[in-house]
């Protein structure tokens, strides 16, 4: 399979790393001028855990292949899109003229509805998913973790030919699939997660701080219990997503315990946690949910202090 990753970005790196290995094509796609200032190699540090008990830490150097431009009559099989959700506009609109007869695969976070963030694209080119897979650059340096499994959705009544195809390459290269019913609601849960976990960093300084400390988790947890009443007025059933729902109704000395144990044992966990230059992502993610809470008539005192602490930090 010809496959297109849209930016030298870490999830876009770590799973390029498992196709190639796999026997496929990989080529990163870039802006202009990147391709000189990102070189001809990453080097891996990575966890790769697609091999159970018997995991593998990679350390390698990777050459890798980079383009500058896109033509709309390219010979890509697969076009996988794995962006901030601020960028994904931009990404999105590329590909209305240049997605050609690939499947397109969209990795990405999402808070605004994404069926309407990907109207624009061929429905059914679109495949939707989300990784099990993370960590930060260190100049030239990948340090991270890819695990056993890849989360998937669909808004399909049934899985399309892009979907299928898409499910396959992940399993032919080793990986499970999970398959997560109500795709929406499940990545509006995991945006508003995430809000409460980085609220939390932006007082520890970072998430490793906060995943290694019972007080700092704790008191994520208490932020975590605020997004429950802005998904329910989203229109998230609470009932149907109980399990996804659950870290956030966990009682908070259970999720700090828990959190901070499987950190603290996890080598994998701890890289894919690893520090980062998160800050926008932060800013961005705890000033969406406030703002959908503000207009949804939800008090976050606890989101609001700390996205009044990020104004005070400058970010």
């Amino acid at each position: 399979m010809n496959i297109l990753l849209f930016g030298r970005g870490v999830i876009t790196t770590l799973y390029g790393w498992t196709f190639e290995k796999a026997g496929h094509n990989v080529t990163f796609y870039v802006r202009p001028g990147r391709s000189a200032e990102y070189g001809s190699h990453v080097h891996l540090d990575i966890f790769d855990m697609r091999r159970g008990a018997q995991r593998k830490h990679v350390d390698e150097d990777w050459p890798i292949r980079m383009v500058e431009e896109l033509p709309a009559d390219h010979s890509y099989d697969l076009i996988l899109v794995s962006v901030q959700e601020w960028m994904f506009a931009e990404v999105a609109k590329l590909l209305e003229s240049r997605a050609g007869h690939a499947t397109i695969l969209i990795f990405s976070n999402f808070w605004r509805d994404p069926e309407e963030a990907t109207r624009g694209l061929p429905k059914d080119q679109v495949a939707w998913g989300f990784p099990l897979a993370g960590g930060a650059f260190h100049a030239n340096v990948l340090r991270g973790a890819i695990f056993a499994s890849v989360n998937f959705g669909t808004f399909s009544a049934s899985l399309t030919r892009s979907e299928v195809v898409a499910r396959k390459l992940f399993r032919d290269c080793g990986f499970k699939i999970a398959e997560k019913t109500n795709f929406r609601d499940w990545l509006w849960i995991h945006f508003a997660t995430n809000a409460g976990l980085m609220s939390q960093a932006i007082y520890a300084d970072s998430m490793e701080s906060v995943m290694g400390s019972f007080s700092q988790a704790r008191e994520a947890a208490l932020t975590l219990r605020e997004m429950l009443p802005v998904l329910r007025a989203r229109g998230i059933n609470l009932r149907q997503n109980f399990m996804e729902l659950t870290p956030l109704r966990m009682p908070p000395y259970l999720f700090a315990a828990g959190m901070v144990a499987a950190f603290s044992f996890s080598k994998p966990f701890q890289a894919v946690v690893g520090r980062g230059d998160h800050k926008e992502e932060t800013s961005r993610t705890v000033i969406s949910v406030l703002q959908q809470a503000a207009e949804l008539g939800i008090e976050t005192p606890r989101l609001r202090r700390a996205a009044n602490r990020l104004g005070s930090l400058g970010a």
